[in-house]
């Protein structure tokens, strides 16, 4: 890189240009030296279990476009109610299961710090529920996949 740099204080004919390049160089290498370094990247994506254990998450795609779940997720239903813009409520049928993840710092995923991690749940809906066919909302210490979905019933807005 300091060679480049060099190469380029050498070359360039015009003082102009050469500050121009060189200012452009040094927005590109910081950059990719802060998204490197600073950056988040998932390590962890695991799916709960019906017996409450994890496992890591496994989607398989068929030939017939299905998408089946070879992790072995607990999944329930719910009926979810909305309400609408205008005032009008509605139901739809709700697929829940829960997931958590984990982010680490992009060069330094082998630290256990600094980590951020998230479990939720995961929804997806029959027919489209104000504007959307799926969803996740973050759970609270000791929720469970219902009773967060009434809280996410009650929290979000649909306009």
């Amino acid at each position: 890189m300091t060679a480049l740099i060099l190469s380029l204080r050498r070359r360039s004919t015009r003082p102009q240009v050469r500050e121009l390049l060189l200012r452009i160089l040094v927005a590109i290498v910081a950059v990719q030296i802060v998204r490197f370094r600073w950056g988040w990247q998932c390590v962890k994506h695991q799916v709960q279990r019906p017996d409450g254990s994890w496992a890591d998450h496994q989607l398989e795609h068929g030939r017939d476009g299905v998408r089946r779940n070879r992790d072995g997720r607990a999944v329930e239903y719910f009926r979810y109610r909305f309400t609408k813009g205008d005032g009008a409520t509605e139901y739809r049928t709700a697929r829940v299961y829960t997931y958590r993840r984990e982010w680490r710092w992009s060069g330094l995923t082998w630290l256990p710090w600094p980590a951020r991690r998230r479990t939720a749940i995961d929804v997806e809906f029959n027919l489209e529920a104000g504007g959307m066919m799926s969803c996740s909302w973050t759970m609270k210490p000791g929720e469970s996949r219902e009773d967060c979905l009434r809280r996410m019933e009650a929290e979000r807005r649909f306009d």
